[in-house]
């Protein structure tokens, strides 16, 4: 962030100042631990905690500019440091969202946003590797796709900054549009629709529609990037709702896709593949080093918005080839005695089914799923959780441990599917740890994967701590 003076934050948020009127600042924080001099501190008001219970915390790291939106706490905390600048707004997420605007409006970027029911992160990953080779670029930080996350991001942005990648989480009708209405993309990417936040929205219809809310505030001469793999992103499906919106940029293994993967196939622990710009030559290869095979459409997306953009296919193989997985997100550790397949941030059947992909891929002495509650499916609950139950059967794992108060329809939907493997039935993560800690064998696979509410993470984390009593101390 540049150098910004509180008189400029105070005109843009609409707020009041006390205090201090010369306070300045170079970055932004929310969370009280990361405050520090020049850092100023968003006192957030959420579900379980209040922000403002950690202005002292703050201000001793260091900080002294606050954006609160108690009026009733200004008088202590000015009158404990005369340095101190605080500004009060009558909210301050939606507050923050107004000085991030203004804040991005300074600068002239290339400004990209992704979105999408499973991948969207590691797009965003990826497409930030692809244009930070002619570009210097800023990404969203790990998975910040909220309101708070999305601002922090545009606060990342400096004098230098060329590109901007956002990655823009949903739950809900119009929460997209709301973020485009200030961000206002000249690329946006869907990565898929599928059925997380079917509690909310009711429909893949619904979900579908609330994707491309991305492209609200697109012009004629703005790119939408989609996979037109995805059910309900077809080409002939887009362009009846888009056209004469934006240009449009179909990526899939179809033939009316503009970017065409072809070839896919397992390559160690990761995938390659080639990829083609219809009318413009020969297939680029690629080769990433992460695992998954669905991976390599996310690939193809991130390469297709850095042509948008003047980077070659060339270019973004090379990117790519440096890939690191995105921590909890299908990220394999080879520990000492077994095989860790990380995937509990959260989950979706879709995204189950590709870790159970990724699981049958991988070489060990057993191979064992453990699968914890998918949430937020709503009417689709019991049949979403059975179709991952089939795909378990198809993908034949050795062992399935089923956790959680919904597991049941794993082992129902594995049992009808004919699964010939051992199952297991947890009622929580305790009995799925304590199962693992008698039962885990040397040359073991393990995917632990779930909803990241579950719990799940636990389980993964006491698989890392075998053998390592140390850490226990």
């Amino acid at each position: 962030m540049k150098r910004t003076d509180v008189q400029w934050i105070v005109k843009s948020c609409g707020g009041r100042l006390f205090g201090n009127p010369e306070g300045r600042i170079r970055d932004v924080v929310i969370d009280s631990r990361s405050a520090g001099p020049e850092r100023m501190f968003v006192a957030v008001i959420g579900p379980n905690r209040d922000g403002h219970d950690f202005i002292k915390d703050a201000m001793d790291r260091g900080s002294r500019v606050f954006l609160i939106s108690r009026e009733d706490r200004v008088p202590a905390v000015v009158a404990q440091d005369p340095s101190v600048s605080v500004i009060l707004t009558d909210d301050t997420e939606p507050g923050l969202a107004r000085i991030a605007r203004a804040y991005l409006d300074q600068f002239t970027l290339h400004r990209v946003a992704v979105t999408g029911s499973v991948g969207k992160t590691t797009t965003k990953e990826m497409t930030g590797r692809v244009l930070s080779g002619r570009y210097r670029t800023v990404a969203t930080s790990g998975n910040l796709n909220t309101l708070l996350g999305i601002c922090l991001t545009a606060f990342q942005v400096e004098s230098d900054t060329e590109a901007v990648v956002f990655e823009m989480g949903m739950d809900r009708k119009g929460e997209i549009e709301s973020y485009c209405r200030w961000i206002r993309p000249h690329i946006a990417i869907i990565t898929n629709v599928g059925t997380a936040h079917l509690e909310r929205l009711g429909s893949r219809e619904a979900i579908a529609a609330a994707k491309l809310e991305i492209t609200s505030c697109l012009t004629p001469d703005d790119v939408l990037v989609f996979n037109s793999d995805s059910e309900y992103l077809s080409l002939p499906a887009i362009e009846k709702k888009m056209k004469n919106v934006c240009r449009l940029c179909p990526v899939g293994t179809g033939e009316d896709a503009q970017y065409r993967l072809s070839g896919l196939r397992p390559q160690g622990s990761g995938a390659a593949f080639m990829l083609a710009e219809r009318g413009s030559g020969p297939a680029q290869s690629f080769s990433l080093p992460i695992p998954g095979l669905h991976n390599a459409l996310n690939a193809a997306l991130a390469a297709a918005a850095g042509r948008c953009l003047g980077v070659s296919l060339r270019e973004s193989s090379a990117a790519l080839a440096g890939m690191v997985a995105t921590e909890r997100r299908l990220h394999m550790e080879i520990l000492p005695d077994v095989t860790l397949i990380d995937d509990t941030y959260n989950a979706g059947p879709d995204s189950m089914k590709a870790a159970l992909d990724v699981l049958a891929a991988t070489e060990g002495k057993r191979r064992i799923a453990v699968l914890a509650d998918i949430l937020e499916l709503g009417s689709f609950l019991e049949e979403g959780h059975r179709s991952v139950g089939r795909y378990v059967a198809e993908t034949d794992p050795d062992v399935l441990i089923a956790v959680g108060v919904h597991a049941e329809y794993y082992a129902l939907g594995a049992e009808e599917a004919g699964f010939g493997g051992e199952l297991i039935r947890c009622g929580n993560k305790e009995e799925a740890m304590a199962f693992l800690s008698r039962e885990i064998r040397s040359g073991d696979v393990i995917l632990v994967k779930g909803s990241n509410a579950t719990g799940v993470a636990d389980i993964a984390r006491q698989i890392r701590r075998r053998g390592k009593p140390e850490e226990d101390n």
